[in-house]
């Protein structure tokens, strides 16, 4: 037999062109994902009550000041806000009778705000203080955020609410900015074991990458597996055929590419803080 009739018949298995046809759609996507052009600005959060509760104030008989005044709670918020898109925003795309401002709940007042890290000092992103009308919004500028370019900022506060909000218009941010949601932290307890970085770990070995590999092995045994292999994978009262067991493999895939996109860090990776753990 010679290498050409070889090769047609190991391309001749149907597995063969559902094979180079899913590699195809995965280039296509790739290539989408690399030539696309947006403009997206996004933000995610962390919050914690410091002193205090969402419910009540301070017990009675504790009393804490602020530059000599009372203060009912005292509040941490964390915001990170960065360019999501591949566009760069400039800071002259804010609208000025609606400037980009950082907000609290309208219970409580601003006490510090402060940039806890930021991706370059060019990008010359300011805090301004709260004025007397609005206390509990503090309006931020920029020169500009190429993609990936962002910040992060530690807003201390009175408000019940651990959840800071963003507002103000852009051009060409007709829908507004982004938000990704409040970002998870490890449990105190593995942070006091000292566990704090193998607990997210574990928890996406046992949620994430083992369905992952379970999954692929099912198809992979579908796919290239002999007939008596499929037989006793299936130990089940299934039908014993190789879509059964692609089925089985996908349906373990799905659940660990999901399981994937929830533990996914929300913000970049030059944005990370310890404050975020």
């Amino acid at each position: 037999m010679s290498w050409f009739e070889s090769t047609l018949n190991f391309l001749s298995p149907g597995w063969v062109g559902s094979l180079i046809g899913l590699a195809g759609l995965l280039a296509a996507v790739v290539a989408y994902l690399r030539s696309r052009k947006r403009t997206s600005l996004s933000f995610a959060y962390l919050g914690e009550h410091l002193l205090g509760s969402d419910s009540n104030a301070l017990p009675e008989g504790i009393s804490v000041q602020y530059h000599g005044a009372d203060i009912p709670r005292l509040t941490r918020s964390v915001i990170v806000l960065w360019n999501s898109g591949e566009n760069t925003i400039l800071g002259s795309d804010v609208v000025s009778i609606d400037p980009l401002r950082f907000c609290i709940g309208t219970d409580g007042e601003m006490l510090s705000a402060s940039i806890l890290k930021e991706t370059r000092s060019v990008n010359d992103f300011k805090i301004r203080h709260p004025s007397a009308h609005a206390p509990n919004e503090a309006i931020v500028e920029f020169n500009y955020f190429d993609s990936k370019d962002g910040v992060v900022v530690e807003i201390l506060h009175t408000s019940a609410s651990r959840h800071p909000r963003i507002k103000g218009t852009l051009r060409g941010l007709p829908e507004g900015m982004k938000s990704v949601g409040r970002m998870s932290r490890s449990p105190s307890l593995f942070k006091r074991t000292g566990l704090g970085r193998l607990f997210p770990f574990l928890i996406a070995s046992m949620t994430t990458w083992l369905p992952i590999t379970v999954g692929c092995a099912f198809m992979l045994t579908a796919l290239f597996g002999s007939s008596e292999t499929v037989n006793t994978v299936m130990t089940l009262n299934l039908e014993k055929s190789n879509t059964a067991v692609m089925m089985m493999g996908g349906l373990y895939l799905g659940m660990g590419l999901f399981s994937l996109y929830l533990l996914r860090r929300k913000h970049p990776k030059n944005l990370h803080v310890e404050a975020l753990e």
